[in-house]
């Protein structure tokens, strides 16, 4: 039987000469009829000089054809961003949470009444019984800290207290009742009901109103708003605590929770304060761009509940009050508190009761971390108060919370402008202070004006305008923006477009068409079956 094998034979010298005239005469064809202009002026220049010329230039535009394309796609891979800022008008608009504060933490007749001030003395047995060395060692640890006004540490120890003693702030602090003279929002009346009660490491008893998503606020001004008028207390503010009297507010969207400490402001009494505000809504663009992340972490995942002190509690303070099930979203604010409380609790064994309350500590630590609740820093004394700044420092230097911390993708903020006035009017005291005296005890010893505005404060929350402001990032360019910025620097220094890039490989066809890399032949053989 005979067989025939398909074999490689290399060319002989006058194929090979074939071929490449083939190939010179394909390249030239190409440079007479192809869209790069360069190509043909070389192609048809009969003298050497301008052949020269021609190719020169060619080869200076090739160049910076090239380092302009290299220039484009490195802009592209530093994926920057551009920022732009719309205003739309939207009648629906979401009427904001209001969340009201008293300064003052615990109400003075509860403290002087329930406080066992002996149960803080030392035992006089264990003091006995130290030796030099202990006692050595007590005073080091309990060295005042000099660079610590007297007031802040009556407020440091106070809050140890608080959080210590695990005081009962629900019954201790102000209560709402104590202190809603008047609530109207669009001018119907709300009622206490329609606050959330929760508890502040600070400020003791919050409350939040939250408006109803099918109550819209379709016009503007302060009749179409919310209205709070708020009795202070000032008798039952504790000795030395507060300087100030009044309340801190913070407006926030409902979603949030609150931090009035940082993000809120400060109304004090025998003052109108309106709250003029206006709803800004901002977009991020996620990594690689600008070089940085951003956290909208999906409600499904527990990574952002597990991680925060905050978020599982405020979160059923308001499943308590409603039947709806209210889930809050993700913020930078809430994350950095809660990580830098992280951090001060492996630095130095303790938190910072001053934004985290011992119910939030216990559930976190405790349950999440297995291991005791920490206790309070005792910020008055040297030794511990060092340690919290060098663990705050030492975070915020080295960026550890913002690796675990990026900023929202989306979000919602509102942007306010505060205005007040002198309130009440004597006149206007005198028709309503027998409604007042009905609801507050305590009020019917004010007979004139003057005595009410150390008390009383009125707060107005309105939306300024129904417009909204959008802050969006966008990527600075995209692929189509990389193909553009290409084919027209291909056009502008060597006459290219991306047809062009296709007479390229066309003609890369044909020249490997004229011959293989190596030629098969046939060569037949014969076995002996």
């Amino acid at each position: 039987m005979t067989h025939f094998q398909a074999v490689e034979m290399p060319f002989t010298e006058a194929e090979e000469r074939l071929i490449r005239k083939k190939r010179v005469k394909l390249a030239k064809d190409f440079a007479e009829h192809t869209s790069a202009h360069g190509c043909i002026l070389v192609r048809r220049s009969t003298s050497c000089p301008r052949k020269t010329f021609w190719t020169l230039a060619l080869c200076c535009a090739w160049i910076i054809c090239f380092y302009q394309i290299y220039i484009a796609v490195s802009k592209y891979f530093q994926y920057s961003t551009q920022t732009s800022v719309k205003i739309r008008h939207l009648t629906n608009v979401t009427f904001p949470a209001v969340t009201i504060c008293n300064l003052n933490p615990i109400r003075n007749t509860w403290f002087v009444e329930n406080y066992d001030f002996e149960a803080d003395l030392l035992n006089l047995d264990k003091l006995m019984n130290f030796t030099e060395e202990d006692w050595s060692e007590d005073n080091k640890r309990r060295r005042k800290a000099d660079y610590i006004t007297e007031e802040q540490q009556i407020i440091f120890q106070n809050l140890k207290l608080i959080y210590d003693h695990d005081i009962n702030v629900t019954e201790a602090g102000h209560k709402l009742e104590d202190m809603l003279l008047e609530c109207t929002f669009q001018s119907s009346k709300c009622m206490v009901a329609n606050f959330t009660r929760w508890q502040h490491g600070t400020y003791g008893n919050c409350y939040t109103i939250i408006v109803p998503r099918d109550q819209f606020s379709s016009f503007i001004g302060p009749f179409y708003g919310l209205s709070l008028t708020l009795y202070v207390d000032d008798k039952e503010y504790l000795l030395k605590h507060s300087p100030a009297a009044g309340f801190r507010v913070q407006v926030h969207p409902v979603e949030y929770v609150p931090f009035p400490e940082d993000e809120g402001f400060t109304i004090s009494p025998g003052v109108v304060t309106s709250v003029a505000v206006k709803q800004m809504r901002i977009s991020r663009m996620p990594f690689p761009y600008d070089g940085t992340d951003c956290g909208d972490i999906d409600k499904s995942h527990q990574r952002w509940s597990n991680s925060s002190i905050y978020q599982r509690s405020y979160e059923e303070s308001l499943g308590k009050s409603r039947s709806e099930h209210h889930l809050v979203n993700y913020t930078t604010q809430a994350c950095l508190k809660s990580c830098y409380q992280r951090k001060l609790v492996q630095n130095c064994g303790c938190v910072d009761a001053s934004f985290v309350t011992k119910e939030q500590a216990a559930r976190f630590f405790a349950k999440e971390y297995n291991m005791t609740v920490p206790k309070a820093c005792e910020m008055v004394y040297e030794s511990e108060f060092k340690c919290v700044r060098q663990s705050l420092g030492q975070t915020t230097e080295l960026g550890l919370c913002e690796q675990d911390c990026p900023q929202s993708c989306h979000e919602q903020d509102y942007v306010a402008r505060i205005t007040s006035a002198l309130w009440p009017r004597t006149s206007y005291y005198k028709s309503v202070q027998d409604a007042w005296r009905t609801q507050i005890k305590t009020m019917k010893m004010m007979e004139k004006a003057d005595e009410a505005r150390t008390n009383v404060v009125k707060l107005e929350v309105y939306f300024e305008e129904l417009n909204y402001q959008s802050i969006a990032e966008t990527p600075a360019m995209d692929v189509f923006d990389l193909l553009s910025q290409i084919g027209g620097i291909l056009g502008l220094f060597v006459g290219m477009s991306f047809l062009t890039l296709g007479e390229f490989f066309e003609l890369f066809l044909k020249c490997l068409a004229v011959a293989p890399k190596a030629k098969l032949r046939s060569r037949a053989s014969q076995d002996d079956l």
